[in-house]
């Protein structure tokens, strides 16, 4: 029986070249059935800001309807059967 997954590594948060629009990309997790994304606008050391975005059964997830410019952070954690992850280190970038 697999635990609790792992935390996604390598979190990236890429500019799609789409106004208000940013692609997460991370490595896949052993056990995992699917990825819940968070987000902040925020200082990212705090826990109560961070917002659950979406979840996805993929590696990569496009976040939209960002405000230009501004920064944001992300981070994804895994859920398995067993329950879901610590979250990723966070990424950030700025929608185009």
């Amino acid at each position: 029986p697999i635990g609790i997954p792992g935390q996604p590594d390598n979190l990236q948060a890429r500019i799609t070249g789409i106004t208000g629009q940013l692609e997460l990309r991370w490595e896949s997790v052993r056990g995992a059935h699917g990825y819940q994304v968070w987000m902040t606008d925020k200082d990212p050391e705090l826990h109560a800001s961070w917002q659950s975005t979406g979840y996805t059964s993929r590696v990569t997830h496009l976040v939209t309807d960002l405000e230009s410019y501004k920064a944001y952070w992300f981070c994804v954690s895994a859920i398995g059967a067993a329950g879901e992850s610590a979250q990723s280190d966070p990424a950030m970038n700025r929608a185009a």
